[in-house]
């Protein structure tokens, strides 16, 4: 059977970023979203700079009608490792945006919490724009699920933490560290191996932390 093609798209940076957010948006009634890292949409590797770079051509797409709804999901990073961080990563999202017709500030929103729409010059549906953890700050997707974890889940991420950091040989980068951190407490799941995808599945967010209910309203205004 020929592979559904849908007319919304939302890229991410990688195929764990796809996973939970496809389970999310089934969660969501947000079954006709093409969810998918760079590589999916015919890019040459994922990451954010690709997701970046892939909107030119998804830009032209939604002006011939090939896509109606658009939005990435990248993360922020730490500007100090050469991961741009949030706003430089706002800014470099931005001057692409601005060079194809969207009309953005000089500089970033004071408050970007609920998430970003950029709005085209003509008639094409607005851009949608979630900078990881919470388009304030640096991090990654990853500090975003602790963040939303429910309250009986954070003796166990504690448990993780100190796992973690008491570690005598590092071999990931210390910025990483939430990475690590993650991984290992959802090795501790009645299904360990499932990455983020399973954290959703095995009901540990927080549905009403405030955190994914931006996030969820944010997807639902996108592609709704």
């Amino acid at each position: 059977m020929p592979k559904k093609v849908f007319s919304k798209h939302l890229l991410v940076e990688g195929r764990a970023d796809r996973d939970f957010c496809a389970a999310l948006c089934r969660d969501l009634g947000l079954d006709d979203v093409q969810i998918g890292p760079p590589q999916d949409f015919g890019a040459g590797g994922n990451g954010k700079g690709n997701v970046i770079a892939l909107l030119p051509e998804m830009i032209e797409r939604m002006k011939i009608g090939d896509i109606t709804h658009l939005a990435l999901m990248v993360d922020a990073d730490f500007a100090h490792t050469d991961g741009l961080g949030c706003k430089n990563t706002w800014r470099k999202i931005a001057d692409t945006l601005r060079a194809n017709g969207y009309t953005l500030p000089e500089n970033p929103p004071k408050n970007m919490q609920q998430g970003l729409h950029y709005h085209y010059a003509g008639k094409l549906m607005p851009i949608g724009v979630w900078i990881m953890p919470g388009n304030g700050g640096d991090g990654f997707i990853e500090n975003f699920l602790m963040d939303n974890l429910q309250a009986n889940e954070q003796t166990l991420l504690a448990h993780a933490k100190s796992t973690v950091a008491t570690l005598s040989d590092k071999r990931f980068r210390p910025h990483h560290e939430s990475k690590a951190v993650l991984s290992t407490y959802a090795a501790w799941q009645k299904m360990p191996g499932q990455g983020m995808q399973g954290l959703h599945g095995a009901g540990v967010l927080d549905a009403n932390a405030s955190g994914m209910q931006s996030f969820c309203t944010w997807l639902k205004t996108c592609f709704s």
